[in-house]
């Protein structure tokens, strides 16, 4: 619409300039703008179907301020968008400078890791350190001897039983070793069974995992 409004404009300006034809301007009913027939003149101003002109008459202080005001926001939120595009491309330029030496470290240290590797010298190659289990073994009271438990004895403990619970219901186990792994230390707690068997019950973090049953 005001792209029509403006050639409205300029047909009328031509008009009027060579027949001397009053010309009675109108505005669309929605829209806040303002055009210009030509370069220098007076520009006609459009507010909801408002026109606004001085040959029609003083334009209204409040018109003024308000497209005054527009042109003033158009004009800070150019130079923020300028202004954060500018700091935009030079953060962009210091991460590309910030990789280019990144990438140029990295790679003087490679071709000197691999100058000590060819060489044989000794630390030349980084060392690879393997952690390695280690077996805890915790021998049962020798006061409190181990029990001999039964298949009814082992099936009231169930997956997610607390050790107390184990040795509560069980009794002293026979042995009982520790094996550290990634996942936390497993426990086994193993235990003679009445048809001269052995039953493992495994346990992490202090719960039970797993129940090894022998068939009878």
């Amino acid at each position: 619409m005001a792209r029509f409004l403006i050639l409205v404009v300029i047909l009328a300006g031509t008009l009027a300039g060579q027949f001397g034809v009053k010309i009675r301007w109108t505005c669309p009913k929605e829209g806040l703008f303002s055009v210009k027939h030509c370069e220098g003149c007076n520009p006609h101003y459009c507010m909801d179907g408002q026109h606004f002109h001085a040959d029609e008459g003083p334009v209204p202080a409040w018109v003024l301020n308000h497209f005054a005001e527009l042109k003033r926001r158009s004009q800070q939120i150019r130079q923020e968008i300028d202004e954060r595009g500018a700091e935009l491309r030079a953060a962009h330029a210091a991460n590309v400078e910030r990789t280019k030496q990144l990438n140029a470290k990295y790679a003087a240290e490679h071709e000197a890791f691999m100058r000590r590797v060819q060489s044989g010298q000794p630390g030349g190659a980084p060392r690879m350190l393997t952690p390695s289990a280690s077996v805890v073994a915790a021998a049962p009271d020798p006061r409190t001897p181990p029990t001999v438990v039964s298949k009814a004895d082992l099936e009231q403990i169930k997956i997610g039983a607390g050790r107390a619970e184990v040795i509560e219901r069980l009794g002293t186990p026979s042995s009982a070793i520790t094996i550290p792994d990634d996942d936390g230390a497993v426990e086994t707690l193993s235990y003679r069974v009445t048809t001269n068997q052995a039953a493992r019950i495994n346990l992490r973090h202090g719960r039970v995992i797993d129940i090894s049953v022998p068939q009878f």
